[in-house]
């Protein structure tokens, strides 16, 4: 039982350690997404638990891009992570005090921002992190092979 818990965890702390750029996921490593295939193979976790544990991180990423609009006074169409704050308003994780905070221009309101940001968000992070990496370079014992499969002349 300990090294499921302490796989559950691992599997906790790599989704609480992503953050989102419109709506691609940054701060994913592939062996982050290894661990969480393993567990998932082996039972321990299953993918309805990584969607809430993503939902989970897509809220919080929001509610500190409403911080971020206020501290900074950047509208919320700039804000690093438009999607996550579109999200977390749209699901009224975002108390009504903080709303009053966010910076919003273009004649947008909360409710005008958030149409059309908000679609399948949980879903398209967990794809991409489970979606097996495509390396732009491979690693052979005769040097580097560059992704179109010539000899790297990068540093040359």
């Amino acid at each position: 039982m300990g090294v499921e818990k302490s796989l559950i965890e691992g599997c906790k702390a790599a989704i609480e350690s992503i953050n989102l750029a419109d709506r691609r996921v940054i701060r994913w490593t592939n062996l982050k997404r290894e661990l969480l295939v393993l567990a998932i193979n082996h039972n321990v976790i299953s993918k309805e638990d990584i969607h809430e544990w993503v939902t989970e991180r897509i809220f919080a990423i929001g509610i500190l891009m409403a911080d971020h609009s206020k501290r900074t006074k950047e509208w919320a169409d700039h804000v690093p992570s438009r999607e996550a704050l579109a999200y977390a308003l749209a699901h009224r994780q975002i108390p009504k005090d903080k709303i009053a905070w966010i910076c919003f221009d273009h004649g947008d309101t909360a409710e005008s921002f958030m149409r059309g940001k908000v679609d399948n968000l949980p879903e398209e992070v967990l794809e991409q992190l489970l979606a097996t990496p495509t390396p732009s370079t491979v690693y052979f014992d005769e040097g580097i092979i560059c992704a179109d499969g010539g000899p790297c002349t990068c540093g040359d």
